[in-house]
């Protein structure tokens, strides 16, 4: 719920405060910690009450989610940017993000801790000395990345291809070629 909060404070704070490469680089990192706070600690809460194939589906329905929902938001916030203006996008952003933060309050239940730990909350050593743990994160990693890379260079891909057919100024406003 953390996440969700962040990046809603992230799209709001694009859509009345940003106004140049600082302030968009600082609401960008906000973005960004709010998604690594969301997705595993979601796909968590989701599959953690589930077991057998029940659990392995609700994990596939998440990950396939998350792909589909961040297509749709950028066709979303293009097709509500061309109307309202890209502050208008973010407002959105950020409204839909809290919808999400008030379903995940009232849909998850509440965890009340029974015995206080001893271990700190950033300790990171029992992780780092649990080797399948370790195998599971480095792979994780190198799969985030590649799909962090997938979906930076299809757009660079898509442009260079409208640029390659002789495409003007705002070629994504209409068919890349004149032809």
């Amino acid at each position: 719920m953390l996440g969700t909060g962040l990046t809603a404070l992230s799209h709001f704070g694009f859509a009345l405060f940003a106004d140049g490469f600082w302030s968009a680089l600082f609401l960008r990192l906000l973005a960004g910690i709010g998604w690594a706070g969301t997705y595993m600690p979601g796909l968590k809460a989701i599959a953690d009450p589930l077991e057998g194939t029940a659990q392995s589906r609700a994990v596939s329905w998440h990950s396939a989610g998350v792909g589909i929902s961040g297509a749709a938001s950028f066709a979303i916030a293009g097709l509500v940017a061309s109307w309202a203006g890209a502050s208008a996008a973010f407002l959105l952003g950020g409204a839909t993000a809290v919808s999400a933060l008030v379903a995940a309050g009232t849909v998850m239940p509440s965890v009340v801790a029974t015995k206080a730990t001893s271990r700190r909350l950033l300790d990171f050593r029992p992780v780092l000395r649990n080797r399948a743990a370790m195998g599971w994160i480095v792979g994780y990693t190198v799969h985030t990345w590649e799909l962090s890379a997938l979906r930076a260079w299809g757009v660079t891909f898509l442009a260079a291809v409208c640029a390659s057919q002789g495409a003007r100024d705002g070629f994504l406003t209409r068919p890349c070629s004149s032809r």
